[in-house]
């Protein structure tokens, strides 16, 4: 349970900051988007980097698939590893989702959704109790 917690906690900082950023700078965010797309190495690295990082969440932590909010640190370890995954072997449909997510839209809602699973993230692993 201890590794559920760390990883909580890592998950909910890492969407909080970037759900903010994105609803603070979605021009920029749109930008990153069309060029990392565009960028075979670059995804490649990152699909690289996903899968390893996804792969040691899942290994390390187990397939926890009961206890109400901790399935959700199960499912986001699984979503980075499929995610590396993807982008390593099929690169080419990757990019193909460049007309729905390098829209402004689609930078304010991932910026709200991801904001808001953070503080859920982090509230629920007492985090956000330290910070009031």
């Amino acid at each position: 349970m201890e590794t559920t917690y760390f990883l909580a906690k890592v998950f909910g900082v890492f969407f909080v900051v970037a759900g903010l950023g994105m609803l603070f700078n979605l021009k920029y965010y749109k930008k990153v988007m069309e060029d990392f797309l565009k960028n075979g190495a670059l995804m490649y690295f990152a699909g690289l980097v996903t899968m390893i990082a996804g792969l040691v969440m899942v290994l390390y932590h187990g397939n926890i698939w009961t206890g109400g909010w901790v399935v959700l640190i199960t499912v986001l370890a699984w979503i980075s590893f499929l995610k590396g995954i993807c982008l390593l072997l099929f690169p080419s449909w990757m990019s193909g989702w460049k007309k729905c997510m390098c829209t402004e839209t689609w930078a304010m809602v991932g910026g709200v959704v991801m904001l808001l699973l953070g503080l859920y993230i982090l509230y629920m692993a007492g985090m956000l109790m330290f910070l009031m």
